[in-house]
């Protein structure tokens, strides 16, 4: 959307049961102005995280959206994820695996936990109560409560590392093989 010659971002909800009906089916949205919409995660039915350049916003209620909360971050993005309780937010500089900085946030945008990590990756995901950080041959596994629970480099490009049903037990999966890694307490 431009405004006088400017770009502007917005995200507008639409609900088309009979809620939206009395406003045209657009029952709310923000307006970020210039700032860039990086990505946008539907938590669940009832909650979504706005995610831009320098933060991001928790919206709830889609029947009738209001802003849960607002966060900034001083350093920039690098790698995001959501699950059903937390959103993880790694910052620092791209290419620097040196000042990485990992924020976790309750869904209601209150920071729980802030950690200092030196791993260098390519994919993050939450399960369960754990943050995977997998690369071409190394995985470290941090807890949500900051602990270090598993950091090892494999010698060797893998394709998969996952949890099984178990716990402490992972998938390690590479082009020939399926095995199954099991820790210790």
């Amino acid at each position: 959307m431009t405004n006088n010659g400017t770009m502007e971002n917005k995200v507008c909800f639409y609900n088309f049961t009979e809620v939206g009906q009395d406003q045209n089916t657009l029952v709310g949205g923000k307006s970020f102005e210039q700032k860039m919409i990086s990505q946008i995660e539907y938590v669940d039915s009832d909650r979504v995280v706005i995610f831009t350049e320098d933060g991001f916003t928790i919206f709830k209620d889609m029947k009738k959206p209001e802003i849960q909360a607002e966060v900034t971050l001083k350093e920039d993005m690098k790698s995001i994820a959501v699950d059903d309780k937390n959103i993880l937010v790694v910052t620092g500089v791209a290419g620097n695996i040196d000042d990485q900085i990992v924020h976790l946030y309750t869904l209601q945008g209150k920071e729980k936990m802030t950690k200092k990590v030196t791993i260098q990756y390519s994919h993050i995901e939450m399960e369960k109560n754990e943050i995977l950080f997998t690369g071409n041959q190394n995985c470290f596994i941090l807890r949500k409560n900051g602990t270090e629970k598993f950091s090892f480099d494999f010698g060797k490009n893998y394709d998969y590392f996952f949890p099984t049903t178990r716990e402490n037990q992972y998938f390690f999966l590479d082009e020939t093989t399926i095995r199954i890694v099991k820790l210790s307490g």
